[in-house]
């Protein structure tokens, strides 16, 4: 047993390094510095200078003028014929916004919940009942929404399918997840047993997309690229594809004692992003930012070591996403739910494990910031920092966001509208994995600690994940009506446009209401 642990924790670093070509390695090393500052102050929203990145605001920018508004008129065809099949018909307000002039049309952005290979499945599922490429989704009128999102969030195994399609090139959902023969990917490889010799073989043959410190346990196989940096794809350079952010929280030296059920460290501590331009926190106690490219550089208070220089190539997208999916640091909540059991025996070893890189905040930040004096930041799985979702980025001030399509992997009764009467903060549509509307079995309850999926079962779950998406509540024939009216909402109400008709209706049924 001591050999096999030796034997991955070698095999997890000779991933670090895989070769991408003759001659050529991805893993970190010295770098001469940029000429420019390393480190971004975002600034705050009580200082009045907060501020996007100038990449990210350019790439919102050239995708809202560039790729959304033809995205938004597909879309409104898609619905507005779903909606007509089943004698509805939607307030005319809805398709002069979708239709109407750029600074207009609704801000909407995706996230996608933690959970394991359950998560990664489902979500999506959820996608392809977005994605305006699916028929299917199409004719059902959610289809072309995924193509209109501004931003794509996701933490633990919703960044393991945020990053593996944003690198991917933004395939569609089956070529992403089963594999493509067009493309020569195999696919996610999640039904591969790497306890079994076979299994390490063909680790050895393929490569994978690292999810979390498993050891290679999830192979995300999308392409070489799924081992180096952030790879600027074709769908990136035309602005086709939802700008993507994954998070990860830090365990922080004197952080309080008080955390949440279910959590591994306190709400207090930091939430970090990254995404292909920048890494860092907008919490007000740090609110700065580190190009992603010198990400692992040793800096003391945002200046490079003398000694060290800066380093590159840290940004190995394999470590980002275990940064954002290492549970490990919870072992004991999932020591006995492993499945297969063949991989409990050697776990114990692995408990506590912690995803380190360089603080590139090193002395920088308020004395609230607990990381300042830390020369490591410490980091694991997004979620256990209070919350499954990754909201966090996407309720940042200067990302303008008015509508979030959240996909929550727990089991939960049925789709919701939040905030509906707050129009200061973003709209939630929330989709939960909930059951079937017949009673039937669930086919989207794969359990958090699976390590294992068939190509059968992830068939399942991806179909089971569309069906979440478009069926509303008991299977509700206008939920893609009610869907197009939560998305023009905020928009709506910045024309001081009252709700009217289906829109109304929508409203009354799926919105949250406090008793």
């Amino acid at each position: 047993m001591k050999f096999l642990l030796e034997f991955l924790y070698l095999l997890n670093i000779f991933f670090s390094t895989y070769s991408l070509g003759q001659g050529q390695t991805y893993a970190p090393q010295n770098a001469d510095c940029p000429a420019t500052s390393l480190i971004r102050t975002a600034g705050t929203v009580a200082s009045g200078n907060q501020a996007l990145g100038a990449k990210e605001s350019l790439y919102i920018e050239e995708r809202r003028k560039k790729a959304v508004p033809e995205a938004y008129r597909e879309y409104w065809r898609n619905v507005e014929s779903s909606v007509r099949r089943n004698r509805a018909r939607l307030p005319e307000y809805v398709k002069s916004i979708l239709l109407g002039p750029s600074d207009h049309l609704p801000r909407v952005s995706g996230a996608l919940s933690g959970g394991g290979l359950r998560a990664s499945f489902v979500g999506a599922g959820i996608l392809n009942a977005l994605d305006g490429r699916n028929q299917t989704s199409a004719s059902r009128g959610t289809g072309g929404l995924l193509q209109a999102m501004d931003y794509l969030t996701g933490l633990s195994g919703g960044a393991c399918l945020v990053m593996s399609m944003s690198q991917a090139n933004f395939p569609g959902i089956y070529d992403l997840t089963l594999g493509s023969i067009i493309d020569e990917t195999e696919g996610w490889l999640a039904d591969m047993d790497f306890v079994a010799p076979a299994g390490l073989n063909r680790i050895l043959e393929n490569p994978i997309f690292l999810d979390t410190k498993w050891w290679s346990t999830l192979g995300f196989q999308v392409s070489q690229k799924a081992l180096a940096g952030f790879d600027v794809t074709e769908s990136i350079r035309s602005y086709s594809q939802p700008f993507p952010i994954i998070t990860s929280v830090a365990e922080s030296p004197g952080q309080g004692p008080i955390v949440q059920r279910g959590d591994a460290v306190p709400l207090s501590n930091n939430q970090y992003e990254f995404n292909m331009y920048e890494s860092g926190s907008w919490d007000p106690n740090l609110a700065s930012f580190i190009d992603t490219a010198y990400l692992g550089s040793s800096l003391e208070n945002g200046q490079p070591s003398k000694a060290k220089g800066c380093v590159n190539q840290f940004d190995n997208l394999g470590f980002l996403v275990a940064a954002s999916s290492n549970i490990f640091r919870k072992y004991d909540a999932f020591a006995t739910l492993f499945q297969p059991k063949s991989y409990r025996p050697f776990l114990p070893a692995l408990k506590g494990v912690l995803s380190l890189i360089p603080n590139p905040f090193y002395g920088l930040g308020t004395a609230e910031y607990l990381d300042r004096k830390s020369k490591t930041l410490s980091l694991m799985d997004g979620s256990f920092g209070g919350g499954n979702i990754p909201f966090a980025p996407l309720l940042v001030p200067a990302r303008e966001v008015d509508v979030i399509v959240a996909f929550d992997a727990i089991n939960i009764t049925q789709p919701t509208i939040f905030g509906c009467d707050e129009p200061e903060v973003p709209l939630v549509i929330y989709i939960p994995n909930s059951p079937p509307t017949d009673g039937s079995a669930t086919a989207t309850n794969l359990p958090t600690a699976s390590l294992e999926v068939s190509q059968y079962r992830a068939l399942s779950l991806i179909e089971g994940g569309t069906k979440l998406a478009t069926r509303g509540i008991s299977n509700d024939p206008i939920w893609s009506g009610c869907l197009a009216c939560a998305l023009v909402d905020r928009s709506r109400g910045r024309l001081e446009v009252q709700r009217q008709g289906l829109c109304s209706d929508c409203f009354q049924r799926y919105c949250f209401h406090s008793v």
